[in-house]
């Protein structure tokens, strides 16, 4: 447009004390028309925007001077604007000292936006006239279309703008027109530049991510393992009912041997009976098998013989050398048990013997005996805790003698007969085929037998397999439980 005084003098009102005081935005003031800055001769380097209702300086110089706007009011807009940064663009000839030429480029967008900066640019220098139809209008448009961003980066700064516009308006007037640009004379306000950000200086927007889609599945059949687990469940149910009944059957046979006058033949029938109805063992427990256990002991506790002392076995108490046929012979005479044991026994196994002891416990002196009636044999109830080899077993007993055990001095290994009577035909204590009256600590107990088809070698009895065997005397694996003979 070509704006009169008071419409020139509102606008600049306007951007200063309006849209100038948001601190975080940028400012443009464009002055466009037919009117062109002037240089009075008066006041030094003093230039006015003339509006188009302005007279001649020379023809009236007080309307001039009441109607122009000088630069220095301008100026005075300039550093009042709160914006830090601002830039004047002028569709006019220009004169005057309000703007420093030099124009040195800030290095990076960043530096140029953080500080303050108020640029001016005109449309010409001074004494030239700016067409109606202005070049410099229409290169400012092509200008802001992208092609003043010089290096290319997404960016016009206002120094890129000025550069521009001179170059192409220079060239287009045939060198009758030339833009002047540059920044305000501050240093508070000249580090600055005016930046315009073009659509390809933006950042793209970022891609988002989206996680992969699960793959097509049918699910997993668990038809048949829910179904063999609602199965195992009913199964453990009925063994648990079987057991109950085992249970009830077994304290009921207790109670029965207490209250009635029932024979120990009657008894032992009963407790057979028990034994031969709960014979399956109940893979969800370990109950049934010491009930099992038990009956079986009350079995072998009713077959026992009541003896005296005349009627006694009388079992080798000194040390031999023996076979392996020697020892078969001697398991089959006494009746002793000895079960397989794979085929390392054989030839001196016994797996139908079993031997009737008649065991009673006491103490004496504080330490604990057991006392078998049927072969007049007084044991070590616990015997050695810990296990220890041949020769150190043999310096246990001496210590023992030595400290007088039960009141006796005369505890010795027991023979291969005296510690075989000691095996049970069924597990009765635990693991262990012996009686629950002795310790279950002796898996292995040694003997004073030695074994004459080799050199070296001792027979030994194992409770853990209920047999009888034979080993190195460097194994440390055997325990020692001490007998004495007389009671």
């Amino acid at each position: 447009m070509n704006p009169n005084e008071s419409q020139l003098t509102q606008a600049l009102k306007s951007f200063v004390f309006g849209h100038g005081q948001d601190p975080n935005n940028c400012l443009v003031i464009f002055f466009a028309g037919h009117g062109h800055t002037e240089k009075m001769a008066y006041g030094a380097d003093l230039g006015y925007i003339v509006p188009k209702d302005a007279p001649l300086p020379l023809r009236d110089k007080a309307g001039f001077m009441q109607r122009a706007i000088n630069m220095q009011t301008i100026e005075g807009y300039a550093r009042s604007i709160q914006a830090k940064h601002a830039l004047f663009l002028f569709d006019s000839c220009f004169s005057g000292a309000i703007f420093d030429m030099v124009r040195a480029v800030p290095a990076a967008i960043d530096y140029k936006t953080a500080n303050s900066v108020r640029q001016f640019i005109t449309a010409g220098g001074a004494d030239e006239t700016v067409p109606d139809r202005s070049i410099f209008r229409g290169q400012l448009v092509e200008a802001l279309n992208g092609e003043a961003d010089l290096n290319r980066d997404g960016y016009i700064t206002g120094t890129e703008l000025g550069e521009f516009l001179q170059e192409k308006v220079v060239n287009y007037s045939r060198n009758s027109q030339h833009p002047q640009y540059g920044k305000i004379r501050d240093p508070n306000l000249d580090k600055g530049d005016f930046v315009f950000v073009l659509d390809r200086a933006k950042p793209a927007e970022e891609k988002i991510q989206l996680p992969p889609k699960p793959p097509e599945t049918a699910g997993l059949d668990l038809t048949s393992i829910k179904k063999a687990e609602e199965e195992r469940a009913k199964i453990e149910v009925q063994w648990q009912a079987w057991q109950g009944k085992m249970r009830s059957d077994f304290n009921e046979l207790e109670k029965m041997e207490r209250s009635t006058g029932l024979g120990s033949e009657q008894k032992k029938s009963l407790w057979q009976k028990f034994l031969n109805e709960y014979n399956v063992d109940n893979p969800f427990s370990s109950d049934d098998e010491q009930m099992r256990q038990r009956a079986a002991q009350r079995i072998k506790e009713l077959l026992k013989v009541e003896v005296t002392i005349g009627a006694r076995v009388s079992l080798r108490s000194f040390a031999q050398s023996l076979s392996k046929g020697e020892v078969g012979a001697m398991l089959k005479r006494h009746n002793f048990f000895s079960g397989r044991y794979y085929n390392n026994n054989k030839d001196f196994c016994n797996p139908d013997g079993d031997f009737s002891n008649s065991y009673e416990s006491r103490v004496i002196n504080g330490d604990k005996v057991v006392l078998d009636h049927a072969t007049g044999l007084m044991w070590h109830q616990s015997g050695s805790e810990n296990p220890m080899p041949y020769d150190k077993a043999k310096q246990w007993i001496s210590d023992l003698n030595r400290r007088g055990y039960a009141g006796y001095q005369d505890w010795r290994l027991p023979t291969l007969e005296e510690g075989a009577s000691l095996l049970e035909r069924t597990k009765m204590n635990g693991d262990l085929y012996i009686d629950p009256k002795f310790s279950v600590n002796q898996i292995w107990i040694w003997t004073s037998d030695t074994d004459s088809g080799s050199s070296g070698r001792v027979w030994v009895v194992y409770f853990g397999r209920g047999v009888v065997h034979r080993t190195g005397p460097d194994y440390d694996v055997r325990y020692v439980r001490p007998v004495r003979s007389g009671q």
